[in-house]
């Protein structure tokens, strides 16, 4: 009930909705995390001397605590709030969001089911209590069981650009929402010495999330 899902048809409305309050929860930038800035910052910050960005047809997914979302909302200028955000925010308003309870905001394209899957997992980490235990307790397995495909999954989330905090956010929800091939692609882990692990992890979003799908 505290979990709250925009899908949009294109990467440009779900980007142009959630970027700002993406970076400044997780922004591996200094100049970005955790700091009032506008479209302009973000732009100078993000910019390669080339003039290049990827950042708007790279990532396919967003999820950001409420009280993240509250923080960054009272550190912002109300002038420099892009319309994509506003529309957001009022149909959080909409929804009949409870802002002094805790709450969890996830984006994704429309039908895009693994991605859904994958932020669902973020939003239940925070929100449910029983959920972040069980999978503290598989990642500390693998941290003691397979330390080194856990080294080389943290490695290659920080390389992607999240940043140390979110890590091992970030381990469960890859590992319990992501297709295999995937997993072996984006990390190069051993994923058949981590098939039974994995499986675990599935096995935890599925018992939380009846919508999770069993790849």
């Amino acid at each position: 009930d505290h979990i709250f899902l925009f899908t949009a048809k294109t990467h440009k409305e779900l980007t142009l909705s959630f970027f700002r309050v993406q970076e400044y929860y997780e922004s591996p930038i200094p100049e970005l995390f955790r700091k009032q800035f506008n479209v302009f910052d973000f732009l100078n910050a993000s910019l390669d001397d080339d003039g290049n960005i990827d950042y708007f047809n790279y990532w396919t997914g967003f999820n950001i605590p409420g009280h993240i979302v509250d923080e960054w909302h009272n550190k912002q200028d109300v002038e420099h709030q892009t319309p994509f955000e506003t529309k957001m925010f009022l149909q959080l308003d909409e929804a009949g969001v409870d802002y002094s309870e805790p709450y969890y905001i996830i984006g994704a394209l429309e039908k895009d089911k693994d991605v859904i899957n994958h932020e669902i997992a973020h939003a239940l980490y925070t929100t449910n209590l029983s959920f972040m235990l069980e999978m503290n307790a598989l990642t500390a397995e693998l941290m003691e069981n397979h330390h080194e495909q856990y080294t080389i999954m943290s490695q290659n989330l920080l390389d992607m650009g999240y940043c140390s905090d979110v890590v091992v956010d970030e381990i469960q929800a890859y590992l319990s929402s992501e297709k295999t091939r995937y997993l072996k692609k984006t990390f190069d882990i051993n994923v058949p010495q981590l098939k039974d692990l994995i499986k675990r992890y599935r096995k935890v979003l599925l018992k939380y999330n009846t919508e999770a799908l069993d790849n």
